[in-house]
């Protein structure tokens, strides 16, 4: 915007001046530099690599499976589906201070605590066979084109391990970086900003997040000037740390005290599983028939965590997804509500990648001493598939993206719907009701008269297919609608 107005009629006018004295705002004048513009200053003059100066990275997408088309990707390695990138202090962002790390959230919301949930300690998760793991330097490595993250070319991607706390096994990542691809340093800065605040109470955090000289500032500032001894020697001091808080059942404790799991954690532990399982794969899930019932589409884990709040499903219930893809919603629904979980997909290649990320799920969920629900695949059409059809006899939640099936389909699914119990609740991207349908003598016999639906929306980037939001449906089986119209006619 311009600050000054050029009025032709005024030009002759005399310009009156005026001095006027600036006040110079707290602590910019007359004062030493700060301790992190000395970082900043310090770093800019170092070799580095270009990933470390970013004050922003690419985000992750944030994608979870059902059925739909998929979206259009680049040549590049798919991201991982799920979780926000960690933002930190940049060194090139001089006197700009980063949110304290001390500042711990609670992420656990009060709809998902569920009493009759018991989260298991360590010790029955006291080992795990490393081979059961696909380790981040199976995926990003220097022998795979990556590069080195801190610059130095001649270390071949600066081997690490990452210590978890439901096991003795460490994760092996190498320290490199590619554009557009999985970041072995994010994720590590990310895994321990998320143990830190799920595993750990206020007392025992303090020398993980104390914001001078906790690990995970340590971290931070070491990645931020591009030392790779800095951030070695500040993750082998984390490592320690965790191993004396399992051994001392610190975190058995903390873990006995809950029933439920962070959003955060959630997300962490799905986008881990997603980019060591599925991402090498994903350019399987491109071959399907457009116009078909057989394409393939994601949920993303925003909406998917919606829906398992909104629904109310427990513990003790039974989740199924009908059409389930590569089985990202079923082991989410396992993890974040620990129910018995369902799914069924008839594309192989999805089937196959599913079985893949099932078996990472269940190692992951086993390093981080998490005890998920009980999870069921099956190959084929849900429709005949008796497994499925015996297992929806007992669901308390059902989820459908059926927003490309055909009229037909939907039409066979509500069929299907009759054999659910009262009370059933089928969650579905269109609705199998027409809106403000109602009930009379010239459609009383629709079995869709037994759903009471619930209109939701979504927001931007809640699924796959499109970035703007949506509606979805929560339709509840009741069949009391039909003995009241007849009460009434």
């Amino acid at each position: 915007m311009s600050f000054w107005n050029k009025n032709p009629s005024s030009s002759k006018q005399k310009i009156r001046t005026e001095t006027v004295p600036i006040k110079a705002s707290p602590g910019t004048i007359n004062r030493a530099p700060s301790r992190l513009q000395s970082e900043a200053r310090l770093a800019s003059s170092l070799p580095r690599s270009k990933s470390l100066g970013q004050t922003s990275r690419s985000s992750r997408k944030d994608s979870y499976s059902t059925k739909l088309s998929l979206p259009e990707r680049s040549t590049s390695r798919k991201r991982s589906p799920v979780y926000q990138r960690i933002e930190s202090d940049s060194s090139e962002d001089e006197g700009q201070e980063s949110p304290p790390v001390n500042k711990r959230q609670r992420l656990t919301p009060a709809e998902l605590d569920d009493p009759n949930r018991t989260l298991p300690s360590r010790k029955q998760f006291s080992q795990i066979d490393s081979t059961l793991l696909i380790h981040a330097a199976d995926i990003a490595s220097h022998k795979l084109g990556y590069r080195a993250a801190f610059g130095d070319t001649t270390l071949e991607g600066a081997p690490v391990c990452l210590q978890y706390p439901g096991s003795s096994i460490a994760e092996r990542y190498e320290l490199v970086f590619k554009k557009d691809s999985f970041d072995p340093v994010e994720e590590i800065l990310g895994v321990i900003k998320d143990f830190t605040d799920f595993f750990l109470d206020d007392g025992k955090a303090e020398p993980f997040v104390d914001p001078d000289t906790g690990i995970i500032r340590r971290l931070e500032r070491a990645r931020n000037l591009g030392s790779l001894e800095g951030f070695k020697s500040a993750l082998i001091d984390y490592n320690s740390a965790v191993e004396s808080l399992r051994n001392g059942e610190d975190i058995a404790t903390v873990l006995d005290k809950k029933h439920s799991v962070s959003e955060s954690l959630v997300v962490r532990i799905m986008a881990q599983t997603y980019d060591r399982a599925v991402s090498p794969k994903v350019d399987l899930l491109r071959k399907y028939e457009n116009g078909t019932n057989e394409i393939y589409g994601e949920l993303k884990s925003n909406l998917v965590y919606k829906i398992l709040a909104e629904t109310k499903i427990t513990s003790k219930q039974v989740f199924v997804d009908l059409g389930s893809g590569v089985a990202n919603v079923v082991l989410q629904a396992a993890l974040q509500v620990g129910c018995e979980s369902w799914g069924c997909e008839i594309m192989e290649n999805a089937c196959s990648i599913a079985e893949a990320q099932k078996a990472e799920f269940e190692a992951r969920c086993r390093l981080w001493g998490l005890q998920p629900g009980l999870t069921r695949l099956e190959r084929g059409d849900f429709m005949v598939n008796e497994e499925i059809r015996a297992a929806l006899q007992r669901a308390d939640v059902v989820l459908v993206n059926n927003e490309v099936f055909t009229p037909e389909l939907n039409v066979s699914l509500v069929n299907l719907f009759l054999d659910l119990k009262e009370g059933c609740k089928i969650v579905s991207l269109k609705s199998f009701v027409p809106e403000n349908r109602k009930i009379s003598n010239y459609n009383n016999n629709d079995p869709s008269n037994i759903l009471d639906v619930a209109k939701k929306a979504y927001s931007t980037k809640s699924v796959s297919w499109k970035d703007e939001g949506g509606n979805y449906y929560i339709s509840t089986k009741d069949s009391t609608r039909l003995q009241l119209y007849g009460d009434r006619s």
